[in-house]
């Protein structure tokens, strides 16, 4: 019978930090595969799960457009968005907001960039986590099979 890892017989409160610490959030899904102790952690406490995310989306290793996507796609999903986004109208200005370089703001557009919900139920974390790894997978697909066509090519 194997033995369990050494990671795994840590407590939940030395596991928590390593968690938070993890660059990005393809490191969280792995890690999570690794270790069913902190697998059971992300998945029971909505709050843990989402101070995880909340950190790699804050690390700087992805770009901020992107984390500004997954921020707006927790907040719809959980049915937490701005009190001032009441409306479809509302909505895309938000997203438009947070996910361009150049911002034209008016006078009226005075709020802050969103965050992640604290209050978004358990399965929020772990749908935008499995969307993430399918994105990122259906990714590296596409590129692969461009960089097979391209491969045979030689410059004349």
């Amino acid at each position: 019978m194997p033995s369990e890892a050494c990671i795994d017989r840590l407590s939940p409160e030395l596991l928590m930090p390593i968690m938070k610490a993890l660059p990005d959030i393809g490191s969280v899904s792995s890690f999570l595969m690794a270790s069913p102790t902190a697998y059971r952690i992300f998945s029971a406490h909505d709050v843990a799960a989402i101070e995880i995310f909340e950190s790699c989306l804050s690390g700087g290793l992805l770009h901020s457009h992107t984390c500004a996507l997954i921020r707006n796609a927790a907040q719809v999903r959980s049915w937490s968005l701005p009190s001032h986004v009441n409306s479809l109208q509302s909505l895309r200005k938000l997203v438009r907001f947070e996910t361009t370089t150049w911002r034209c703001i008016t006078p009226e557009w005075d709020f802050p960039v969103s965050t992640l919900p604290p209050s978004a139920e358990l399965s929020t974390p772990r749908t935008l986590l499995a969307r993430y790894c399918k994105i990122e997978r259906s990714t590296e697909a596409c590129l692969e099979f461009y960089l097979q066509r391209f491969r045979p090519l030689r410059p004349r």
